[in-house]
């Protein structure tokens, strides 16, 4: 059985077998935390690209369809970051659905690992980028092991 929030609450949904482990007391837990990381780091990935899409410096425009393909890259990242937050606010659908953001968090990670072995990528892009993207995909990977775990009934870490 689920219960949802009405029209005017806001907040995670709860379902009968999570019971209050996705409020705010398990935010500040940690418990929940890893998809809002996932939100923050696409909408701030999201800013970046669309900062450079549209640069101050017009000198420094890029060609038509680079701009294109930053603006759409830019609009897929806040995408992923909403889609995210939808996630955390209604924590019964959170595995099947995040399993394809953890994939997409891991191609990111080990694409940027290969580049920067090739030394085809920098160590601050690295950084940012990959490992970054590598950190989020532990988590959100880490996240539905707990959920699939306490949703199976086995005793909860910790």
């Amino acid at each position: 059985m689920s219960v949802r929030p009405g029209p005017l609450q806001i907040g995670p949904a709860r379902t009968a077998d999570v019971g209050d482990r996705h409020g705010l007391a398990a935010l500040v837990r940690g418990e929940s935390r890893a998809v809002l990381v996932g939100v923050a780091l696409n909408w701030a990935g999201a800013v970046k690209l669309a900062r450079e899409v549209w640069p101050a410096d017009r000198s420094r425009e890029l060609a038509s369809d680079y701009q294109q393909l930053k603006a759409f890259t830019a609009g897929t990242a806040a995408t992923f970051g909403a889609f995210y937050l939808y996630l955390y606010l209604r924590q019964q659908r959170v595995v099947p659905l995040l399993v394809f953001g953890a994939s997409l968090k891991t191609w990111a990670f080990v694409l940027s690992a290969v580049l920067r072995i090739e030394r085809r990528l920098g160590r601050r892009s690295f950084i940012s980028f990959g490992v970054s993207n590598g950190i989020v995909a532990a988590l959100f990977w880490a996240h539905m092991a707990g959920a699939l775990r306490n949703k199976s009934g086995a005793p909860a870490p910790g």
